[in-house]
Formats: structure tokens, C-alpha cells, sequence
């Protein structure tokens, strides 16, 4: 493992890189883990983005191997690497093209495995939210090469509505939907029901959006603005234990409470992750998560039919108008069928 600092001339931007090439076996590999731990360690204040990448020489889970079902899979190297990544806060980057990474070139029994790979911190997601990785062919050698682009083409759009779980818990959840309901005709078993429906649920969208920013805007602000106040108030009390002091407190606490734990529903619901129930309000590895899995979802190149790559997102919405357009839009060619032919049958 070989690390160094790098720093663009153009931006001023700097992070920090490691490159690995990992030995074969599992036990051999420990140092390796140690070296990274370390590492995290020792730069975990400076806030800087960290990226490695290199041939780790195991996969993160056995969908990374072309045949797993026919081979076992090394699963102490398999959590040993998991446990490195959860330890030092790192994730697996966003990558474009090929699926594996090492092909081993036998026409008789042909195998492919993802060894190589990219990992960054939070930071790296925070400084970086458009930067992807490609893996594609070397030429000579049985590695794909991996190329990193620390910018890439961002459009604003508008975020389509999401329902989140913890607006059902307000207040004014059910009396916001009974007045909205109560205003359009009732349903009834007809041919235009779920087109009736369609348009009551269209009308909740505005709604919703509005009690969703009258209440949990910028939630994460008004989370850590509240734990300040709690802070306050707690200061207050060891100051000055009075009655008056005692219940300002006991509400801070209440209020902070409340937002920590939609924060921490917020962040669950958006990162897709449902194994953690207890909850320890752990609102940082969902924050990654959720940083995570949308830079994996950006979609950043699309190949048409006739083998043009698109990479602008203008380009994108083009070509998915014009691509239903054509499957929506196409006439089948028919042949008239005579009765004798039928007869024929």
C-alpha cells in the first residue's frame, strides 16, 4: 500500500490516494488491513477525501465471481474486507462498464471476479458528489484498468415526490388528508374509479410537500439546532438549578428527541436499509448510505441502438422520449386472413 497526498493545480482541490495490490491469501492480506486502519487513523482528522484503489485480491460478496455456485468463495477474506470498510467508514465507488475486473483468459474454464476496485470516505462523496469511476480494458493485461473523473456534467431537475414514513406520525397528517379528500366527489364502482382515484392522490402531492417543509425542511439543520439548544438549557440548569430551568431543559429534551428520531427514519428510509431495528440513531452511516447510492444511481453515460454513447443528461432525456416514442408508436404490419385459409386450418 503506497499513500500520498495529490492536489489539482487548476482548483486547489487536494485528497488523498492510496494505491494497493493485496497478496493472495487471507492471512497474508491481515497486514494489509492493519495498514489501512492505520492510515484512517492518522489523517481521520485532517477531513480530507481519501480514495483507494487497486487489485484488493478478494471480493466483497460472492455475486462479484462469474461461477460462485461452482467455487467456493473465501468467506473469512470476504468478511475480513467488509469488516475494513465498516471500520474506517469507507464505501464502494460508483463504477460504469464492465462488471468484473479479472478475466483469467481460459477458453476452457472461464472465470471472471471484481478485484479491483475504488473505495472512498464521506468526506470524498461530500467534496466529489459528481466524481464516478470506469473500469475497461487494459489491452495486455488480465486487469481492467480503472479511470476516475473527479467532475462530471450535473443538471438540475426537479425531485419527484416522495412520501416519507414519519409524515404520518404529525398531527395534522389525517386532518390535512380528510380536508383535501372531503373537497373532490366520493368514489364509487364505475369505469372512471381509478382514474378518479389517480387524480386524489395527484392532489395530495402539493399537500404533503408543503407539510413535509412547514415541519421537517432541512431537517438535519433543525436536528443539530435543537441539540444546541439543548445544550443551552442543560448549561442553564448547572448553572441555576431552578424549577423554571428544570423544564426548559426537560422540553429541549423533548423536542431534540423527536427530530433525532425522524432524522434517523429519514435517513433509513431514504438509504434503503431495513436490518438496522433497534436504532442507534446512527444518522451518519445512513447519511453515507444514502450519499452512496445515489452517486451509484446517477446515470452518467447511455448507449443508443445505433451504438452512439450519450453522456449529457440533456442527451439522456432525448433519446428515452424518442426511444418510447418509437416502442409506443410502432404499427405492427397485418395480413389479411380469407375465410378459406381459416377453413384450411
Amino acid at each position: 500500500m503506497i499513500t500520498c497526498a495529490v492536489k489539482v493545480p487548476e482548483t486547489g482541490e487536494q485528497f488523498i490516494c492510496s494505491a494497493i495490490y493485496a497478496f493472495n491469501t487471507a492471512a497474508e492480506r491481515s497486514h494489509l488491513w492493519r495498514e489501512i486502519r492505520e492510515t484512517q487513523s492518522a489523517h481521520a482528522h485532517l477531513n480530507l477525501p481519501w480514495v483507494m484503489l487497486g487489485d484488493f485480491n478478494v471480493t466483497l460478496s460472492s455475486s462479484e465471481h462469474s461461477r460462485s455456485l461452482d467455487y467456493r468463495t473465501d468467506q473469512i477474506g470476504l468478511r475480513a474486507f467488509q469488516e475494513v470498510l465498516t471500520d474506517c467508514s469507507l464505501v464502494d465507488f460508483s463504477y460504469g462498464e464492465a462488471l468484473f475486473t479479472l478475466w483469467n483468459k481460459r477458453d476452457e474454464d472461464p472465470i471472471g471476479n471484481k478485484l479491483d476496485r475504488a473505495l472512498v470516505n464521506g468526506d470524498w462523496l461530500r467534496h466529489f458528489p459528481n466524481s464516478h469511476a470506469y473500469f475497461d480494458a487494459g489491452g495486455v493485461l488480465d486487469h481492467a484498468r480503472c479511470l476516475i473523473r473527479l467532475t462530471g456534467i450535473h443538471d438540475y431537475v426537479s425531485k419527484p415526490f416522495r412520501f416519507f414514513n414519519f409524515l404520518a406520525e404529525n398531527e395534522e397528517f389525517l386532518p390535512t388528508i380528510q380536508e383535501t379528500q372531503s373537497s373532490t366527489a366520493r368514489l364509487f364502482h364505475s369505469r372512471t374509479a381509478l382514474s378518479s382515484f389517480h387524480k386524489k392522490l395527484k392532489m395530495l402531492n402539493p399537500v404533503l410537500r408543503t407539510l413535509n417543509r412547514t415541519h421537517y425542511g432541512d431537517l438535519p439543520s433543525r436536528t443539530k439546532q435543537a441539540f444546541e439548544e439543548l445544550c443551552e438549557c442543560q448549561n442553564r440548569v448547572l448553572s441555576d438549578p431552578t424549577a423554571e430551568n428544570f423544564s426548559q431543559a426537560a422540553e429541549a429534551y423533548d423536542k431534540w428527541n423527536k427530530l433525532a428520531r425522524i432524522e434517523e427514519k429519514f435517513y433509513r428510509q431514504k438509504s434503503c436499509i431495513r436490518w438496522l431495528q433497534a436504532g442507534d440513531q446512527n444518522t451518519s452511516f445512513f447519511h453515507r448510505s444514502v450519499q452512496a447510492r445515489a452517486t451509484q444511481n446517477t446515470i452518467r453515460r447511455l448507449v443508443t441502438e445505433q451504438g452512439e454513447v450519450l453522456t449529457a443528461p440533456s442527451d439522456f432525456k432525448r433519446e428515452a422520449v424518442a426511444h418510447f416514442q418509437r416502442f409506443l408508436q410502432a404499427h405492427e404490419q397485418t395480413q389479411e386472413i380469407s375465410i378459406e385459409s381459416l377453413q384450411d386450418l
